[in-house]
């Protein structure tokens, strides 16, 4: 399992993204788990929507993150690939009563727990079966 973390060019808190990438550190560290930062254009949104996120969203029922009333994203996203293929991404958000939500820094410390912090039921036993794949090298 590798673990993409997007960040959108134009984000203004480096502070918040310090305090992922050394989740990100800790996770690499503890589990061996690979991870890339990849920063990205505001006008890449559409084209990182479309080829990563949308088959995930209406396979897995969870919600693209984007700025209300805008095109534009959110924040930025982790997104969790197994054998080179996206499975889901972070933040996750389900319509349900009550609202399921996940945070990037939630499932990163989750992880670190040795817990597989995940709305899709099949998602989360592949990250269990990587955790613990991960524990034992």
């Amino acid at each position: 399992m590798k673990l993409e973390f997007w960040i959108p060019e134009t984000f203004p808190s480096e502070e918040k993204i310090a305090e992922i990438l050394s989740r990100l550190e800790k996770v690499k560290t503890k589990f061996g788990f690979p991870y890339e930062e990849r920063r990205f254009r505001k006008e890449s949104w559409d084209q990182i929507k479309n080829e990563t996120l949308l088959s995930i969203s209406v396979a897995r029922k969870i919600k693209i993150p984007q700025s209300r009333g805008a095109k534009n994203p959110k924040l930025f996203l982790l997104v969790l690939t197994d054998d080179g293929n996206p499975i889901t991404f972070y933040p996750q958000e389900r319509d349900t009563r009550p609202c399921k939500e996940v945070k990037i820094l939630d499932f990163l410390d989750g992880l670190l727990k040795g817990e597989a912090l995940c709305i899709d039921e099949k998602v989360r036993q592949i990250i269990k079966r990587e955790i613990e794949r991960g524990s034992g090298k």
